[in-house]
């Protein structure tokens, strides 16, 4: 009410949305709480399926046996059609998690399967070649998605454009961040847009994808889409139901927040004035967006706590995050220090060609969780057969096969009470240690299946989870894990909830790491 609704906003909507968010946190945790540790408290069969992510009848038996805590169920049970759909039913704008900061090297193959957007890029810092190695970092990216293989293309393009002159290069980054984090576009980004689908269009090449190129000739010949169409698209695509309005403590950071849920404004520097031609105007037949997509799943949140002070917000501070990295980025892309070669395929498709491009290191996303993890140890063995292949990969959905990682999955209220106030325990512990109590509320306005999972239940358990799927690998030869991350998510990212699971290893014997840390039964 302070500052006013966003321009363009359908009023009662938005309204709407803000009360219906109001109303949910009002009780939160704590009617959720006082419910859970009721002797009396009974799951329903809506939060038994959110948590198997599965009705495969092999899989609830194996839950309703019960077994132990830390049990892990065997996926490879589990038929492959069950478990490779999610890429082809939605479309998404950019990562569904954390960005995570690996180390690339010039004079290499980086092969990243499942890519979804340029994240690998964005996060990484880049290292001098090894020894005998010369030339630039050689990007190969492999997705299945034709949006995602074609708006990617159009956002190396522009890189590959940026301007020399200071301000023409401030407002081109934007441009680039607008196109692959915003909803709306501001006056000089569709031109820039433009530019580049002339230029891909005018190099002389082999056709990219029958689908990949039918995208990139539609956005071409589009118009630009009204402010007005964009909100409107922006409205379907976003409920109530995982706003982090609440989370705020401090009031600028609470109207920031909701200006943004309200309108996936990002990187403008001023007024929008269009919407994103590539996020809202696909054809016929073209996947349905993601929803509640939010800046917020992509950055660490230790990086915005770093960049934030009294008068800078914290989407400011993710503003600045971004800007700071889409600019690196169009530094290597403008000295010819990457190059980027997209291919629309499945990597079960592409395991030849992969296997002659040498990759040096080689990212899967979350791919594993889409297959059974013998085929995924299968072909990424085999895409390391010239050697030294290190490989990073990260498994949001490993919580769903360990029993025991939720509170439902315990019967005593005793045990459920006391998992509750361990969790409520070590979360603020957390906040304070990394400065993040004085931004974010607690407790924090969710449900406590959310938070126990994530401050308690899952620390003791993605040990064993590690173990059962470094031991499908080895059952096949030599598999050597190097580094392991399980952190805490991003607080204002609704699949932060659940923290994925990321990790380092090699097939190679001789390829030998320096361990961060080791959780205990893991070698």
């Amino acid at each position: 009410q302070d500052a006013g609704l966003p321009t363009g906003i359908n009023e009662k909507w938005a309204f709407d949305y803000l009360d219906t968010v109001w109303k949910q946190c009002c009780n939160l945790p704590h009617l959720a709480e006082s419910e859970i540790k009721a002797p009396n408290f009974t799951p329903n069969e809506l939060d038994f399926y959110k948590r198997l992510n599965s009705n495969h009848p092999k899989k609830v038996e194996w839950y309703c046996e019960p077994p132990s805590p830390g049990d892990v169920f065997p996926v490879d049970t589990i038929v492959d059609d069950e478990r490779t759909v999610y890429g082809s039913l939605v479309r998404q704008s950019f990562s569904n998690s954390v960005y995570l900061k690996e180390a690339l090297y010039k004079g290499t193959t980086h092969v990243a399967v499942g890519f979804v957007d340029l994240g690998m890029l964005f996060a990484a810092s880049l290292q001098e070649p090894p020894d005998g190695q010369s030339g630039p970092l050689h990007f190969l990216g492999i997705d299945m998605c034709p949006c995602v293989v074609a708006k990617t293309l159009v956002i190396w393009e522009m890189l590959k454009q940026t301007p020399r002159t200071l301000q023409k290069r401030k407002d081109h980054i934007r441009s680039v961040a607008q196109v692959w984090f915003s909803t709306t576009w501001s006056e000089t980004t569709g031109d820039a847009v433009k530019t580049a689908l002339v230029s891909l269009f005018a190099r002389s090449r082999k056709p990219y994808h029958p689908e990949v190129d039918r995208l990139l000739q539609h956005w071409l010949d589009a118009p630009l889409i009204s402010l007005e169409e964009a909100r409107k698209h922006h409205c379907m695509t976003s409920n109530d139901d995982f706003s982090s309005i609440p989370y705020l403590k401090r009031k600028s950071d609470r109207i920031a927040q909701a200006k943004y849920e309200l309108t996936g404004d990002f990187a403008l520097g001023g007024e929008p004035c269009y919407g994103n031609t590539l996020r809202f105007d696909c054809p016929d037949g073209t996947a349905p967006l993601d929803t509640n997509e939010t800046i917020f799943t992509v950055l660490s949140f230790e990086d915005i706590t770093e960049t934030l002070s009294p008068s800078v917000s914290t989407l400011e501070a993710a503003e600045r995050i971004v800007l700071a990295n889409v600019s690196k980025m169009a530094d290597w892309a403008v000295a010819g220090d990457v190059s980027v070669e997209l291919v629309c395929a499945k990597i079960q498709d592409k395991l030849e060609d992969v296997i002659a491009a040498r990759p040096w290191t080689m990212s899967w996303s979350n791919v594993l969780d889409y297959m059974k993890h013998s085929d995924f140890h299968r072909m990424a063995r085999a895409c390391s057969a010239h050697g030294e292949t290190v490989h990073f990969a990260y498994s949001m959905n490993w919580t769903n096969s360990v029993f025991g990682t939720y509170i439902i999955d315990y019967y005593n209220a005793k045990e459920r009470s006391s998992f509750i106030d361990a969790a409520n325990y070590t979360m603020r512990r957390i906040y304070q240690s990394y400065g993040w109590s004085d931004y974010l509320r607690l407790p924090r306005p969710t449900h406590p299946i959310n938070t126990t999972c994530q401050f308690a239940l899952e620390l003791f358990n993605h040990p064993k989870w590690l173990k059962y799927f470094f031991g499908v690998a080895r059952k096949r030869g030599p598999c050597k894990m190097g580094n392991f991350e399980h952190g805490f998510g991003s607080p204002l990212s609704h699949t932060g909830a659940t923290q994925s699971v990321a990790f380092t290893w090699t097939y190679d014997p001789e390829v030998w790491f320096i361990p961060r840390e080791m959780p205990s039964g893991i070698k």
